[in-house]
């Protein structure tokens, strides 16, 4: 067997056309909306039968892929079809988080495909990821990414990968929010929670678990002291960091509504749920400065991952006081 490629469709990204980017040149890993490449990967033998008309036409209706091949390398003879295919739909998944990080959006994917060559033979593993991102305000309605955005969110990713992968294995996989996990890790997945959710009272409240994530060191007046510190973290003018720390009040003043059994308060539902609406954009804008900022700094990266809650209470309390 000399050849494996993987692909899947890209649903709502919008971005220019014959596009082609290497995503992680090492591996083959990339994007391409270019309808001659989608067509080469589509029209192989028997692959309209072996996927499905309806999957086929999907993908060609789509005309966006994210793509893995490699070529020319000897695989074991008990090739893992499935583990492989986990691993380019893992990377999907990552590159999908990073957009997140360049701008707001459902950019999502749904199946992914295998295909390898063997014994003069086409074979074709298909799995399903469980993924399916809505925007801030609850939405899956395209986004619109140029090339120089997708190349940003190209340039983030290995800092997403990095937030993702364990250094030690898990005990328990169903056990993963322990001391043992970044506080950078257990907000990314807090992150994924909320952004899987079309509720944004729901979408709102998890935000909230984001940010307490990073930034709590106490349970003491919590939504006090987390939006004076997120305030501070993000802003340097008076004006701004008092906007600021207003927006995350209203935002635990949601949480509240949502998780302690009275419902979402009636002032967010006014005109068209607008307060509500404007603060879920506000916090996902919040949310994304943060997570930009740290992964930008080596100091603040290094603090967010490795240090303890102790060096991380010095940091707060300097950044206030000092």
């Amino acid at each position: 067997m000399k050849e494996v490629n993987c692909l899947t469709a890209v649903f709502y990204l919008e971005t220019e056309k014959n596009l082609s980017l290497d995503i992680i040149e090492e591996i083959g890993f990339g994007i391409s909306s270019k309808k001659s490449l989608v067509e080469k990967k589509m029209n192989r033998r028997n692959i309209k039968e072996i996927i499905g008309l309806a999957e086929h036409h999907s993908i060609l209706n789509i005309g966006l892929i994210l793509f893995l091949k490699e070529d020319e390398k000897d695989y074991p003879t008990e090739f893992d079809e499935r583990n492989y295919l986990i691993r380019f739909l893992k990377l999907s998944e990552f590159f999908c988080q990073a957009l997140w990080m360049v701008k707001d959006n459902s950019v999502h994917y749904e199946l992914g495909h295998l295909f390898y060559e063997a014994n003069n033979s086409l074979n074709v593993h298909s799995n399903m990821w469980n993924s399916s991102y809505s925007t801030s305000i609850g939405t899956v309605e395209p986004t619109y990414f140029n090339k120089e955005e997708i190349v940003e969110a190209i340039n983030i990713l290995p800092a997403v990968i990095s937030i993702n992968l364990l250094k030690k294995p898990l005990e328990n996989e169903s056990v993963r929010l322990t001391s043992k996990i970044s506080r950078l890790s257990r907000a990314f997945y807090f992150l994924t929670s909320a952004r899987n959710t079309d509720d944004i009272g729901t979408k709102v409240s998890i935000y909230c678990s984001v940010l307490e994530s990073l930034f709590s060191i106490s349970n003491s007046e919590l939504r006090h002291r987390l939006s004076e510190t997120v305030s501070f973290f993000l802003e340097n003018e008076y004006e701004n960091k008092i906007k600021l720390y207003k927006i995350l009040k209203l935002a635990y003043d949601i949480r509240s509504s949502v998780v302690h059994g009275d419902g979402l308060s009636s002032k967010f539902l006014k005109s068209e749920s607008k307060l509500l609406l404007s603060t879920a954009k506000d916090v996902d804008d919040i949310i994304r400065r943060c997570f930009r900022k740290i992964i930008s700094d080596e100091f603040l990266y290094e603090l967010f991952t490795e240090k303890d809650k102790d060096e991380i209470g010095l940091y707060f309390q300097e950044l206030i006081f000092k």
